[in-house]
């Protein structure tokens, strides 16, 4: 290696240190700070997460219930799920980019999986380079290269499942490993290993290169080109896209005092000097740096002692047992994004539990598309948005010639609806508590998207706009296509009942009706509303409004490829006494169907409920 490739990396590192260094970073986010549990469906243990992405998605690893090993997780605004394990018996998360693309491993292979809130898909990389020993996938980018380690030929490894194996840093894209063409990394102090892992890959396609296990100080990579060593032994999201570094001081950790330490581009910050033992564990694009202090993660009492810390350029050292509410303790902190977001574990009273610390001053961006009774989309639609204190928040959010709005909120929980009440409904499967129908309940905690529809027999707020793609049918059954993550795909499509079916209500007030095929395995939920007269009475002006639209009830469901299903509705109490008075309902079905990349589709179907006659308890279809 050349000493000019040697400085080209160190020029780039600096290059970086100019625009950001420890000494003169950007201030501290202000506000309070608030947490949220990470936990899993009853009975999941030692949870452990390991990243967290710009969306508060956070993956890791934990005990699901029936699990003899830990295996992968994904976790967003209180839902867990265990990701696909490919009938491995272990795996494990290790990163997610911004996209939601998760890489970790999986028995003996690196994984990549790509997954939503309630399923995910498995894709193994290449057991190897070019031998037989086996691979794990470390980090991920926004452009999707993937840094790991893999085995190769050549060498005597131990068994995979041994504390010490020999594998190299390694780069893949395509699920082909590509052995980085680096000298031998390092060999740990048993002298039994050499080798090393990819541990890393910023934006820049810079690699943060370890020894294996991620232990030993790490060398950077850019073409290929190794870097001098650095002075540190680098965490696991130890690495910023500045080419900035965090870890703690080489000091044998059996023997000798050690301390969290950066690497800021132009020299070496003790940062945790003051605090005994203490190591970071990751750094971000502010250089925020988390970790812990004290007893080290193999010790029993790890998980009972609160002593994880934050180390901020413009800020004394801070547990966060200062930052977060009472009744927690934090005793590692794991991660931490660009806007403040800190995941770790710790302990919520006396429960063990993954814990996501967050700034009260973060912003999430709330957009959607209103759409008319015709399946177009409609301009000039003013929002209604209230926070939590019952103020209506500024500025006005009108959509545009498209019907898209969007805005940006300090995360916390809204109100958004659409005047006049009652005339449009926010789609039911985006995440809102629907009160009285017409209005979304929303924690705002990541960026969300609300699509309002206007209800039949509302005329809709006039103004130009091309048609919906998803096309439409007066409200018989076609909507638009709704926005996922399959970047703007429709989808799926499937039929519903004819234009005004009839469903007859049991005795016990279940309705049902026949929905599909299918033309993707999808999920979703059906809503029955109701469009009903205004009220009699003295209060009947006050009240006109939140009697145009009635909630009848819903259900959600799952649905396979090509198959048709019954859906079943147990009605409200409200609807089924609304029943008896009438004998029948004018009513629409209002069905979000989601397939497994979250593209999304949504039908509205005109029905009649009608209540079953004397001594009758079928269900209608």
């Amino acid at each position: 290696m050349t000493s000019s490739l040697l400085r080209a990396i160190a020029a780039l590192v600096a290059a970086a240190a100019v625009a950001l260094s420890f000494a003169a970073a950007p201030a501290a986010l202000a506000g309070d700070w608030t947490v949220a549990e990470i936990s899993g469906p009853a009975g999941t243990r030692w949870i452990q997460p390991n990243a967290v992405n710009a969306h508060g998605v956070v993956v890791g690893k934990a005990y699901f219930p029936g699990r003899a090993d830990m295996t992968a997780f994904r976790w967003e605004d209180g839902t867990m799920i265990e990701l696909a394990t490919g009938g491995a018996t272990r795996s494990e998360a290790y990163d997610v980019n911004d996209a939601g693309v998760i890489v970790g491993n999986a028995g003996d292979n690196g994984a990549v999986w790509t997954a939503t809130r309630d399923r995910s898909a498995l894709s193994l990389t290449a057991h190897n380079i070019s031998g037989r020993y086996g691979s794990y996938a470390f980090g991920i980018n926004e452009r999707g290269q993937i840094a790991g380690s893999a085995g190769d030929t050549g060498t005597i490894p131990a068994p995979w499942d041994d504390d010490y194996d020999n594998r190299f840093p390694a780069l893949t894209s395509g699920g082909g490993w590509s052995r980085l063409p680096m000298p031998d990394v390092i060999t740990d102090r048993m002298a039994q290993i050499i080798g090393g892992d990819a541990v890393q890959i910023n934006e820049n396609g810079l690699i943060m290169v370890g020894g294996a296990n991620m232990s030993g100080r790490p060398r950077l990579s850019s073409g290929g080109v190794a870097s001098a060593t650095y002075d540190l032994v680098a965490g696991n999201q130890g690495f910023n896209d500045l080419g900035h570094m965090a870890g703690r001081t080489t000091a044998d950790p059996n023997s000798n005092p050690f301390s969290a330490r950066i690497w800021n581009g132009a020299g070496y910050v003790d940062v945790g000097a003051a605090q005994p033992r203490s190591r970071a564990n990751a750094i971000n694009n502010l250089d925020w740096v988390v970790g812990r202090a004290g007893t080290e993660d193999w010790q029993a009492e790890y998980r009972q002692v609160g002593n994880a810390w934050l180390w901020r350029p413009d800020a004394p050292p801070t547990p966060l047992l200062e930052l977060g509410p009472t009744g927690w303790s934090y005793a590692n902190a794991l991660d931490v994004n660009d806007d403040g977001v800190i995941v770790g574990v710790g302990k919520h009273g006396s429960k063990e539990v993954g814990f996501m610390l967050s700034p009260a001053s973060i912003a999430h961006r709330l957009s959607g598309t209103i759409w008319g009774t015709d399946g177009a989309p409609v301009a000039g639609a003013q929002l209604r948005i209230v926070n939590a204190a019952g103020q209506d928040v500024a500025p006005t959010v009108v959509s545009g010639a498209d019907g898209r709005y969007e805005t940006t909120l300090l995360r916390g929980d809204y109100q958004v609806s659409l005047p006049p009440l009652g005339a449009y409904a926010p789609d039911a499967g985006a995440g809102c508590t629907l009160i009285a129908v017409f209005t979304c309940g929303l924690g705002l905690r990541q960026n969300r998207v609300v699509d309002f529809y206007a209800v039949p027999g509302i005329p809709p707020i006039p103004g130009p706009g091309p048609r919906s793609p998803g096309g439409g049918d007066g409200g018989r059954g076609a909507g638009p296509a709704g926005r996922g993550a399959g970047g703007g795909r429709g989808g799926p499509a499937f039929r519903g009942p004819r234009a005004g079916a009839t469903l007859v209500a049991s005795r016990a007030g279940v309705v049902g009706f026949r929905l599909g095929p299918f033309s993707t395995a999808a999920s979703g939920t059906v809503a029955l509303q109701q469009a009903g007269a205004a009220p009699r009475g003295r209060r009947a002006a006050a009240s006109a409004a939140a009697a145009r639209t009635v909630a009848l009830g819903s259900r959600s469901f799952r649905a396979r490829a090509g198959r048709p299903l019954t859906v079943t509705i147990t009605l409200k109490r409200a609807a089924r006494r609304l029943l008896r008075q009438r004998r029948s309902i004018r009513a629409v079905a209002v069905v979000t169907a989601r397939d497994a990349a979250r593209n999304v589709t949504t039908k509205r179907f005109s029905v009649t409920v009608r209540a079953a006659r004397a001594g009758s308890g079928r269900r209608g279809r």
